[in-house]
Parts: C-alpha cells; structure tokens; sequence
C-alpha cells in the first residue's frame, strides 16, 4: 500500500547520517520483499550528473530509471543540490506516477525556497541531529566536513561569495553562544578597517549559517520557552564538536557556554518533533506498511 504520495524529507547538517539512513531503508524493503527494480535510488553528488542542471534534465534521466508503465515504485534521492528547479521534477512525478518519494537535503534554502512551497502541503519533514557531543571525529575529518559544508551548503547562494567572511561571522557567533546578538555589533566586529560590513549582509551570511544546520536563532529562551526576548536573540550551535573543532573554546566562560548549548539542544528535542540518528529505527513513519 503507498503513502499520501508525499515527499519525505531527511534534513540536518552534512555528515549526520542522511545518506547511511537512506541506503538502510533500501535495503530494509529489499528484505521486506519490496522488488528491487522498484527501489531506485540516485545520488545526484556522483560524477555522472556534473552536467545535469535542471529538473527537466533530472526528470528525464530518472524517467529511464524508473519501472516501465505506472507500476508501485520508491525514489530515493540523495542532495539534490545541483539542481536549481528540481522541485517541478518531483511534482510532475507525483502527479504522473504511483511513487513515493525520499530526498535527503543539507541545506534549508533549498526545502524552503523550492520544495515546501512548490508541494505545499505535500513535504513531510524529518531532520538528523548530530550524535551527543562526547562522540568526536577526528581533526581532519571535522576540518573537512566544515569546509565542505561552507563551499557546498553556506556559499551555494550565488549571492554569498566571501567564505572568510562567513568564517568570520560563524567564528564570532562560537565566542558568545548564548549572549544575546544583534546584528550591528556583529557587522562592527567582522567589518575591515575603514569599510563597513551592513547589517543586511551579516544577516544574509547568518540565515546562510541556519540553512546549512550551522547554528539556529532561538527567538525564545527560558526554561519553559514562554517568554519571547524583547532585545536581539541567541544563536546555539547544531553540532557542538564540530563547532569546538573549527573554532576552538569560547575566550571566556567555556564551560558555561557549552553547557548553556547543550541545554539548549536537549530543550529542543523535547520541544519538537526530531530524530537522532540512532532513534531512526526503520519501522520510521517513512516505512510504508503492507
């Protein structure tokens, strides 16, 4: 029996498990006795789709992989990144075919300026949190995933080009993890001599930072979360070793700011609907049952 015809979406920051997640759940309907000429799935990050660039190219490259006539069948696609209109290909698909679609997605931008607004009502999703911050990576390994979520994720807004500039805002954003924030005091810290970053372009570098699971702004911030800040906000970390990798501790207060953003995530599971990735057993409410 098939879903809603609905496209379920795994978000969170590169590096979380969305990819793993997804050849699991292939191969959990393979032992399901799902046919396997019905499983397709596509990692658009491959070298094979370098060229491909729109969702009409994508739609006919997926039209020779899926099953012939309009027979049950299950896509899963990994980043969708390269693809600017990738969304019109998805909606043809589901208006055209008996199919179930699954997408992993890095950054925001994409799920909010594309997809949930093309398929209103039609996205179901689901975000990855990073695994709790005594489970570390090594140092090359984490330098590597932040530079590849920088160029890939933070500056795939072709209207932010400067990475030290984001490195700088992220840098200061590690020093005052839970101060409240305003934006003119970041652009006067990060600013050049004798040029004056606006406050515009810092948000723009910041929302960049919360599309790619970098940080998030929390509006409200209390125990109970029922009172909304009058001044400014807080930003706390998603990844939190990865955060300390890159960044180093806090000048002042390290302890204080950590266990302040620990807090924070902990308030945020309980608060919202959110999957840890050793949570995301396979019997998920992606699973189609019968």
């Amino acid at each position: 029996m098939h879903g809603a015809r609905k496209v379920k979406v795994l978000s969170g920051i590169r590096g979380v498990g969305k990819s793993t997640l997804l050849r699991h759940w292939c191969a959990r309907l393979l032992k399901r006795g799902v046919r396997e000429d019905c499983i397709i799935y596509v990692n658009t990050e491959e070298p094979a789709f370098r060229h491909v660039r729109t969702g009409e190219e994508i739609l006919a490259y997926l039209n020779t992989q899926l099953p012939p006539g309009n027979q049950p069948c299950l896509l899963f696609v990994n980043e969708p990144s390269s693809f600017p209109d990738y969304e019109n290909g998805f909606g043809e698909l589901l208006r055209k075919r008996d199919i179930d679609i699954y997408v992993s997605i890095s950054s925001r931008r994409l799920l909010n300026e594309g997809l949930a607004p093309y398929l209103r009502g039609s996205v179901v999703l689901r975000e990855l949190l990073p695994p709790p911050e005594g489970i570390q990576e090594t140092e090359d390994r984490s330098r590597a995933r932040w530079n590849e979520i920088l160029l890939r994720d933070v500056l795939s807004d072709p209207h932010l080009t400067s990475a030290p500039l984001a490195e700088d805002i992220a840098a200061y954003l590690s020093d005052h993890v839970g101060d409240p924030i305003s934006l003119r005091a970041i652009s006067a810290e990060v600013s050049p001599p004798g040029r004056m970053i606006s406050p515009n372009t810092v948000n723009a570098y910041l929302t960049a930072l919360c599309n790619a699971h970098i940080v998030e702004r929390c509006m409200r911030w209390n125990e109970d979360s029922e009172e909304t800040l009058k001044t400014g906000y807080r930003v706390f970390f998603k990844d939190p070793a990865l955060r300390t990798a890159r960044f180093g501790p806090a000048p002042s207060d390290e302890a204080a700011r950590a266990a302040m953003n620990r807090r924070w995530l902990e308030a945020r599971n309980q608060a919202q609907s959110v999957m840890l990735p050793e949570q995301a057993a396979f019997d998920s409410p992606f699973i189609r049952r019968g």
